[in-house]
C-alpha cells in the first residue's frame, strides 16, 4: 500500500477512470494511476457522484483522485484509508476509445480519423503502438445525454449522442469538445443551428430543425462541421 503527498499526487498520471455500469445501472468507479517511477496503483469506489452534487465532470474526478491519493477516504466510505494498492506495471485498458490527462503535464494529441472520440477535456489522444496510454484516462459511454434547457453552447462532454431540450432554441457552439470528435444530435423541439455567425459550419443558411430531426457534426480544430442532416418531414425514397 502506498500513500502519496500532495506533490506526488499532482505528478502522477491517471491511466484509467472508468464509470462501470450493468445496463443503465451504476456499479462502481475504477481508477488506475502511475507514479513518476512507473509503478501502477488502483482502487474502486461505489459512490456514483464521488461526493459531488451531480454526475462528476473531469475537474471533479481530478479533485477526487488527488484527495484520495493524498490521504482522503473513499467517497463510498468503505474501510480505513491505508493507501492505494500497487499492481503490475503491465495494464490492459478495458475499452481504449479515448483518453484525457487529468493530472500531469500537457500531452500533444495524435488521433486517427476512424476513432469515434468521446470528449473529455484536456489533451486527448489514443493508445500508442503497444496498446498503452502515456498520460491519459479512459472513459467511454454510448448513453444519450440531454442538453440543458436554454443552453446555446451545450457541453458535449462524455458522449457522442445527444438529445436537445424541448422548446425553441438557437445553438451557436458546443463546449468541451475534443479534436475530431463526432456527435449525433436528435432535436426534441424547434432547434436552430446558427451556421452563419458562430462556431458551427454548415452552409450559407442557418439549419432549422423540428422534433425528430437528426444532425451529425465533427469537430476539426476549433470549428464544428455539419456532416449530415436528416429532415424527417422530407421524402427520402429517392435517396439522400
Amino acid at each position: 500500500m502506498a500513500k502519496f503527498t500532495s506533490a506526488e499526487a499532482n505528478a502522477s498520471d491517471v491511466i484509467d477512470a472508468t464509470e462501470e455500469k450493468e445496463g443503465s445501472v451504476f456499479k462502481q468507479w475504477t481508477f488506475t494511476v502511475k507514479d513518476t517511477s512507473g509503478n501502477y496503483y488502483d482502487w474502486s469506489d461505489t459512490n456514483a457522484d464521488l461526493l459531488f452534487a451531480s454526475s462528476p465532470k473531469g475537474t471533479e474526478i481530478q479533485t477526487y483522485i488527488h484527495n484520495y491519493l493524498s490521504g482522503g477516504a473513499k467517497a463510498d466510505g468503505s474501510g480505513n484509508y491505508g493507501g492505494v494498492d500497487k499492481i503490475s506495471a503491465k495494464r490492459t485498458v478495458r475499452n481504449p476509445k479515448v483518453f484525457r490527462s487529468l493530472i500531469g503535464k500537457k500531452v500533444n494529441a495524435t488521433v486517427t480519423p476512424d476513432i469515434d472520440l468521446v470528449a473529455y477535456p484536456n489533451n486527448d489522444t489514443v493508445l500508442d503502438q503497444q496498446g498503452y496510454p502515456s498520460k491519459q484516462v479512459v472513459k467511454t459511454t454510448t448513453v444519450f445525454k440531454t442538453f440543458a434547457s436554454g443552453d446555446a453552447t451545450p457541453s458535449v462532454y462524455g458522449s457522442n449522442y445527444f438529445n436537445t431540450h424541448t422548446g425553441t432554441l438557437t445553438i451557436t457552439d458546443f463546449d468541451e469538445a475534443v479534436n475530431m470528435q463526432k456527435i449525433i444530435i436528435v432535436s426534441k423541439g424547434a432547434i436552430t443551428f446558427d451556421v452563419t455567425s458562430s462556431g458551427l459550419i454548415g452552409g450559407s443558411t442557418n439549419i432549422v430543425t423540428a422534433s425528430g430531426d437528426v444532425t451529425e457534426w465533427i469537430y476539426l480544430e476549433d470549428k464544428w462541421y455539419l456532416r449530415n442532416f436528416l429532415d424527417i418531414s422530407t421524402n427520402l425514397t429517392g435517396g439522400h
